[in-house]
């Protein structure tokens, strides 16, 4: 038995986007909903795959080391299929086969160095990567001593 990692973006992706963002990629996101990733995962199914290799034993998601190449890969992926049209999360799990996911965790790509978190995740966790441009930006306090500030 061997640890698998799995990938999903979201199913309404736009395909033409999406054929040619993953056209030379080394490694596949296919479009489908998280429901569909749990089911191939806990089945030990291959559809959802997210590398051609045997097993994702030694794979650098999860191992430690940020500056890894085919991790520079994934995340230049993930970051690529931010430009696609209706792209909203990408899904990444690397899980023993047959196993389900023990815990969940959500991010959004503008709050995390995405080398450092693929390289510090955890197995057995389904990681939700929000890909959505934020428009809505936090309101700012006026500071101390600034004009409308009189005592």
């Amino acid at each position: 038995m061997c640890y698998l990692l799995y990938g999903a973006i979201n199913e309404d992706v736009s395909p033409q986007d999406y054929r040619r963002l993953t056209a030379t990629a080394r490694f596949s996101l296919r479009p489908g909903t998280k429901e569909e990733l749990s089911r191939s995962i806990k089945r030990g199914g291959l559809e959802f795959r997210a590398t051609s290799h045997l097993c994702d034993c030694d794979s650098p998601f999860g191992g430690g080391n940020a500056d890894d190449e085919e991790l520079s890969a994934l995340s230049q992926l993930i970051h690529s299929l931010r430009s696609a049209r209706n792209a909203k999360r990408v899904y990444l799990c690397r899980t023993w086969i047959g196993t389900q996911n023990t815990s969940e965790v959500r991010v959004h790509i503008d709050d995390v160095d995405l080398p450092s978190f693929l390289a510090f995740a955890k197995t057995d966790c389904l990681y939700q990567i929000d890909l959505y441009r934020r428009f809505w930006q936090p309101p700012r306090l006026p500071l101390a001593g600034s004009e409308g500030d009189a005592p």
